[in-house]
């Protein structure tokens, strides 16, 4: 029997994939016209959004340019999780 985990890098790269399908599907861009505005190939597109990797700098700063956003904005609830069990507050 063998379990598997999800390494924070994983859940990371899951995380950015949803934010980039979602500001395409803003824009109703395909992955071909991500491809084109971004210069990224769309079988990169196809793995990024699908969280099987995790994105190069180049990627997302290619990516904020032809969304027209800062990278803080391409990132926006990338690497948040929830706190489930706050500190107290003393």
């Amino acid at each position: 029997m063998s379990t598997t985990t999800t390494t924070e890098g994983e859940h990371l790269a899951h995380q950015f994939g949803r934010r980039l399908k979602e500001l395409r599907a803003e824009r109703s861009w395909s992955q071909r016209d991500l491809e084109t505005k971004s210069g990224i190939e769309r079988g990169t597109i196809f793995r990024l959004e699908h969280g099987k990797v995790g994105p190069r700098l180049e990627s997302m700063n290619a990516f904020a340019k032809c969304f027209q956003i800062t990278l803080s904005e391409l990132l926006h609830g990338v690497g948040h999780q929830p706190v489930t069990d706050p500190l107290p507050v003393w």
